[in-house]
């Protein structure tokens, strides 16, 4: 190699011919400028980045194929594709040896064969076992093989036995090198391009396909997905869903030409984005949301894309969007028996996640910590921990799932928070909170811009932290159908002599009876009571009070009189906008 790693020019001259690819078509295949293969050709030195992907296609036809496949509409004409696909699939059947593989007999006569992977394949257990999920016979290599193979690539892989009859008996075939090339050429023909293994024991062909790194898989006849011992070919629903399992269809990038820009545009949840995300409002509205993939330019209209009408839409009326809302709850107990207090946020996304977390600093228990002459309210549970949970539970749920919804829920013992879903495809016990995927990637952006979430998935460990920091025990996550987090109350840290007592006890209604503990720096009931619910919302209303602490509204007007000529509250606005501030 050359100087830095880049790829030497003999290598980039050589690529056209290897492939059967003119130089401007190879430079529309890459997405790049027309000329610019053309330039490497002639003596330009192509950037690191260029060099590594050259480098790729001149050493791995399998690597090309894929790249031709995925941009094969990219090149003017159907003959150029056709031809540099014929020219890399010889490079591939030129580069598969198709050999006699070893097998062995044991000493108690047991038959065993060892693929090409090295795989030692039992085969009398397995004819003995008969078919199933992962194993299928078939007496000759008809015409039903290649939609055999598309489903076990599009499942969990699996072996296919040629010369074996259903029963399990050794029927025999033709395993000469022609027959076996015609096996390979069956396998070709699965789109996108999958490699798999051919061994021979005795009369048997032996297929072993692997579980595809590039579902879904399909052959000339359509897709096809193994349940059970059958392969069934998938109608149009099930390919929908199979693509949207795989992550190949992902709502919040989906064009909802139904839904114009024009109309229920919510202006203030937009001005609100752009000043988080510190955008300027010079460049026009639409081209901003296209940008950001929030709409799409569908036949002379601008419309959202699910991903901008969840930031950007008025849908508190929308029964569509009903499901993506946040449903907060509190129960009397540790059950569900008994609802204390239920509140169903149907707004924009990010105003849902704030008044989820609203409602569970309205609820749960607040303490004063004293830091010289000043009180700092402390919450029960750490917020930074409780928020990450929301925005986690509503980026990452799965939004297809139109009859579940993101739970927030209060119980005496234990906070839960969860979402429809369960953890993307690929994340594990083992590698949960180390791995980072995303279910919806746009969505993710979003939250990204407007410092909500961080992309290197920070999030679980940030909960885990927190709550350590806390003294608390750590949160509790299942990982299954529903993606839980549970956050358990009652900690000794609360507790402690670290804090004043006369905090709000949350547990049944916000406020149960009053103020828990000593004088808390205000003598009387009603005063700590009436500090209390302030502290929890400082826009509280005096007739809110009343229903919430179950006092007469005169006694908490005289109340409140009494708390503002004692300099402990001041009133800042109007008795309908304005709110009240606690003077510490």
């Amino acid at each position: 190699m050359k100087k830095n790693d880049i790829i030497p020019l003999e290598f980039i001259v050589a690529i056209p011919q290897k492939y059967r690819i003119g130089k401007r078509p190879l430079s529309l295949l890459l997405n790049w400028g027309e000329m610019t293969f053309s330039r490497y050709c002639a003596g330009d030195i192509p950037s690191k980045q260029y060099s590594d992907v050259l480098k790729q296609i001149h050493n791995d036809p399998d690597f090309y194929l894929a790249l031709l496949e995925k941009n094969k509409n990219n090149l003017k004409s159907l003959k150029a594709y056709e031809k540099s696909k014929k020219a890399t699939i010889e490079l591939l059947n030129q580069k598969t040896t198709i050999r006699q593989h070893g097998y062995y007999v044991t000493e108690s006569g047991a038959n065993y064969l060892v693929n090409g992977t090295n795989e030692i394949i039992d085969i009398d257990a397995i004819l003995a076992g008969g078919e199933g999920y992962t194993v299928e016979f078939k007496k000759s290599a008809d015409k039903s093989l290649p939609s055999e193979i598309c489903a076990f690539a599009n499942a969990s892989g699996g072996r296919i036995f040629i010369g074996v009859s259903d029963n399990g008996k050794v029927v025999g075939t033709d395993t000469s090198n022609a027959a076996r090339s015609r096996v390979q050429n069956t396998i070709n023909q699965i789109e996108p391009r999958l490699v798999a293994d051919i061994a021979v024991y005795n009369k048997i062909i032996v297929i072993t396909v692997p579980e595809g790194k590039n579902k879904p898989y399909a052959c000339a006849k359509g897709f096809y997905l193994r349940f059970g011992p059958n392969s069934q070919k998938l109608e149009r629903d099930s390919i929908l869903e199979f693509f949207k399992d795989e992550g190949h269809i992902r709502y919040d990038e989906i064009t909802r030409e139904d839904l114009p820009l024009s109309e229920n545009f919510n202006e203030k949840a937009y001005k609100r984005f752009l000043h988080a995300a510190n955008i300027s409002e010079v460049l026009e509205k639409e081209r901003l949301l296209l940008n950001l993939k929030c709409a799409a330019f569908v036949d002379g209209r601008y419309c959202f894309t699910n991903a901008g009408a969840l930031f950007f839409r008025i849908n508190d009326e929308d029964a569509e969007f009903r499901h993506a809302g946040i449903v907060c709850a509190l129960y009397k107990g540790t059950d569900k028996a008994y609802v204390i207090d239920a509140k169903e946020f149907n707004a924009d996304i990010v105003s849902n996640i704030n008044d989820a977390i609203t409602f569970l600093k309205r609820h749960l228990n607040i303490s004063f910590k004293i830091e010289g002459l000043r009180r700092k309210n402390i919450l029960e549970l750490p917020e930074g921990a409780l928020r990450e949970a929301v925005v986690n539970a509503a980026c990452h749920r799965d939004y297809f799932e139109k009859g579940a919804r993101v739970m927030v829920e209060i119980f005496d013992d234990r906070v839960d928070i969860s979402n429809p879903g369960g953890v993307c495809k690929g994340i594990t016990a083992e590698n949960f909170g180390k791995l980072s995927m995303t279910r919806n990637s746009l969505l993710a952006g979003m939250f990204y811009r407007i410092d909500f979430i961080e992309q290197m998935g920070t999030g679980i460990t940030k909960m885990r932290n927190a709550v350590k920091e806390a003294n608390m025990s750590e949160p509790e996550f299942n990982l299954h159908d529903f993606f839980k987090v549970t956050f358990l109350r009652g900690s000794n840290a609360f507790d402690s002599d670290n804090f004043e007592s006369g905090g709000v006890n949350g547990g049944y209604g916000g406020v149960n009876g009053g103020v828990n503990g000593g004088d808390g720096g205000i003598n009387g009931g009603n005063h700590k009571l009436i500090i209390g619910l302030i502290t929890a919302e400082p826009g509280v209303t005096a007739s809110s009070m009343s229903k919430r602490a179950n006092i007469p509204l005169r006694t908490v007007e005289r109340t409140l009189s009494e708390l503002k000529e004692s300099g402990a509250i001041k009133r800042i606005g109007s008795s309908k906008t304005g709110h009240w501030e606690i003077i510490e």
